[in-house]
């Protein structure tokens, strides 16, 4: 199972790739539109990173539309902030960025609103993706709410780029969907499924997806606290916020103390490679756990 750090847009990402700690990363399109600097740190992060996914966004879009949701508006937090922007005028420039950075990136992810804008519109969309000559990279989406089981099947059939995504788990109280009624089809037809956000230790060990992602090792910079290895090899959540000695148990790192920006700065940069050193011993024991149960994609 391949773990992909999310939210590699922004600078504080810059020094974790520049050291070569990134295997898979999630760059989201909504933190890099009208933003050329985070655009850069893309196109400068290619070199270093062996498979990039570029997010349309859906969930931040989504979450500025909250004055016009229906039965959806249970499922995001809205944003203080609404666009103006229309579903359409958000595609087409997403649609002319895919073709401006189509060299520095893997696969992106359609822009999967259909609880928002019908899903009728999302397939018009599939549509002219193909027809610009871009759906080879496409990672289409299911979400259960309006894609029923014929239609996630004729999904399959239609697939190029022989990857999909599946939504994660929502805020709300409800049953987790049945993943594996989805992944059992796409592992009999060699075709890779994705986990929005499934980074959880008990879905990935029930669920084999191909791949998951999450921003939670940014957890440490965020909310002052972000799972680490331990010194026995064990992951542990260690919290950063101390002025004191917050590394001293942890690996053998050398304490750090907050006297200044810099040194501040140093910590989280070290905080950050932790959390990755981290997710690449979940990674490997979780892919372990699936070849020793004969799941190997």
């Amino acid at each position: 199972m391949k773990l992909f750090l999310a939210g590699m847009e922004s600078a504080e990402t810059v020094y974790v790739v520049n050291k070569g700690l990134v295997d898979n990363a999630f760059f989201s399109y909504y933190y890099m539109k009208g933003k050329k600097t985070n655009s850069k740190n893309l196109i400068n992060a290619r070199p270093k990173i062996k498979t990039i996914i570029i997010d349309s966004g859906a969930h931040s879009f989504f979450s500025e539309q909250g004055a016009v949701l229906n039965i959806s508006a249970t499922y995001y937090k809205e944003k203080k902030s609404k666009t103006t922007e229309s579903p359409d005028d958000y595609f087409a420039k997403y649609k002319e960025w895919i073709k401006e950075y189509w060299d520095y990136f893997d696969y992106y992810v359609e822009l999967d609103i259909g609880e928002l804008v019908g899903q009728d519109k999302v397939l018009g969309w599939r549509e002219e993706l193909k027809q610009a000559g871009l759906f080879s990279k496409c990672i289409t989406v299911v979400h259960p709410e309006v894609v029923n089981w014929k239609e996630f099947l004729q999904q399959l059939e239609d697939t190029e780029s022989n990857y999909i995504g599946i939504e994660g788990d929502r805020p709300r109280k409800r049953p987790r969907l049945n993943y594996n009624k989805y992944i059992k089809e796409c592992y009999k037809r060699k075709i890779k499924i994705h986990g929005f956000a499934m980074i959880k230790e008990d879905a990935i060990r029930e669920h084999p997806f191909y791949s998951v992602d999450s921003a939670s090792w940014k957890a440490g910079s965020m909310y002052g606290a972000t799972k680490v290895l331990t010194k026995d090899g064990k992951r542990s959540t260690a919290k950063f916020k101390s002025k004191e000695d917050v590394f001293s148990k942890i690996r053998g790192c050398n304490p750090l103390k907050l006297h200044d920006k810099q040194t501040k700065a140093n910590m989280w940069n070290t905080a950050y490679e932790l959390a990755i050193e981290s997710y690449k011993h979940l990674e490997h024991e979780i892919t372990n756990l699936w070849q020793k149960r004969k799941i190997v994609w």
